[in-house]
């Protein structure tokens, strides 16, 4: 496996995450997994997702149990969470409600961290395939998660349970993003290959993958627009208007782009299957999850958290020749959107003694005693508020979404003293 480059000179892991803002109690997640479908079950998505709380109730990352929120589809054969995390059944309306609640939870502070996993089955369907849509809105595909209770072609006699479409998650992710931030990951280990069965390599004893049945009945979109209408229409602003635009609209576009919200990693690409193997101990597991989270507790021990596009690209190919995908504005930071504090300390150190120099070079034009300056005379040209005003020029200027962030912690470094 391909390992994260590691600083000679940088110092023991320890201290590296001593100078990095990961702080587990502004850390907040929905992990999903689901094995126990009526049709096709899955047998790792449940252990994945509990695998994946474990990491991140570790000592590594601090985050509390009650700041996860597992949602699970199991059965006889899947295991059980481990006390102290919190475990609901992973319907649609607990998904959805436990989403939504990202928004709304008075506990989680703007520019906390967010994390939303999902393993199980995703589905694609194609606009052609709804009626009201006439080109170029027939064109492509709608892509969504599969929850436990999904019953999208069900009898008269069964309620209809129809999928979660990428326009309601994404309507979802804006309105987190509005009220809580941009500070959102999204992990998918599902796959919405529509057409990736042609030429698939043969599947080793046991071996699933993560891609339910393709439905092609009109009936079945249209439900699942309305049942993501019904619960968006309670997201509306002061004036009591929609906060968003119509899911079913044929010119919708996606909301989170517009507002940055989130990074998504995903298992493969369009075209790509998610797997999951038989593992050690006669449990299975996403191959995809387990080499994420192999790379994620790898970068913890060096103390060298990679960017989200150079984890995606660490990740080991899976059997099944699948490249995972990352995509976001933000990509390019560093996992859960931290940055190096080092500079900022060394701001901290060094900024004294460049003041005082500074101070000591100049007494003379301003006939104080050494070491003082007239508060008069603390110009732009004073080393602390020129850099400053450099800062705050870069802040805004810089295309590295690193750098403003740290910027926006080195300012009130310099603001907070006096000249």
């Amino acid at each position: 496996m391909t390992s994260f480059p590691r600083n000679n000179d940088a110092p023991a892991a320890a201290g590296n995450n001593l100078l990095r803002i990961v702080d587990g109690h502004r850390f907040w997640a929905v992990l999903i997994g689901i094995d126990a479908y009526s049709k096709d079950p899955l047998r790792g998505c449940v252990f994945d997702a509990i695998n994946f709380s474990r990491f991140l109730t570790a000592e590594s990352m601090g985050v509390p149990p009650d700041h996860i929120d597992l949602l699970l589809g199991t059965d006889n054969t899947t295991p059980q969470p481990f006390p102290g995390v919190k475990c609901a059944s992973a319907t649609r309306t607990n998904i959805v409600d436990k989403l939504l609640c990202l928004s709304t939870n008075p506990q989680i502070q703007y520019g906390d961290n967010i994390l939303i996993y999902f393993a199980g089955h995703g589905a694609v369907y194609h606009c052609k395939d709804y009626p009201a849509y006439e080109f170029p809105a027939d064109q492509g595909t709608i892509e969504a998660l599969c929850p436990v209770d999904r019953n999208p072609i069900a009898s008269d006699k069964d309620e209809r349970i129809p999928d979660i479409c990428d326009r309601e998650l994404s309507t979802i992710l804006s309105d987190i993003c509005r009220t809580r931030g941009h500070h959102i990951t999204v992990i998918l280990d599902c796959c919405h290959s529509a057409g990736a069965t042609r030429n698939m390599p043969q599947l080793g004893p046991g071996d699933r993958v993560r891609r339910a049945q393709e439905l092609n009945a009109s009936y079945v979109i249209e439900e699942m627009f309305a049942a993501g209408e019904k619960r968006l229409g309670e997201l509306k602003d002061g004036s009591g208007f929609l906060r968003y635009k119509s899911i079913s609209a044929g010119e919708w576009k996606e909301e989170s782009k517009k507002l940055e919200a989130h990074v998504l990693l995903a298992a493969c690409k369009s075209y790509g299957l998610a797997k999951e193997v038989l593992g050690a101990g006669n449990t299975y597991h996403g191959v995809f999850t387990q080499a994420l989270l192999h790379k994620l507790e790898e970068a913890t021990k060096v103390g060298e958290l990679p960017t989200y596009v150079d984890l995606a690209k660490c990740l080991t190919r899976t059997p099944l020749e699948s490249y995972p995908e990352v995509n976001g504005d933000y990509r390019n930071m560093r996992l859960w959107f931290t940055v190096t504090l080092l500079p900022l300390l060394t701001f901290r150190w060094v900024r004294p003694l460049v003041v005082d120099r500074w101070k000591e070079d100049h007494k003379g034009l301003f006939g104080g005693r050494p070491g003082t300056v007239p508060e008069s005379e603390c110009s732009s040209s004073h080393p602390g508020r020129l850099a400053m005003k450099l800062m705050v020029f870069a802040m805004f200027k810089t295309s590295n979404p690193e750098f403003r962030l740290l910027s926006m912690y080195i300012l009130p470094v310099f603001a907070s003293q006096e000249c």
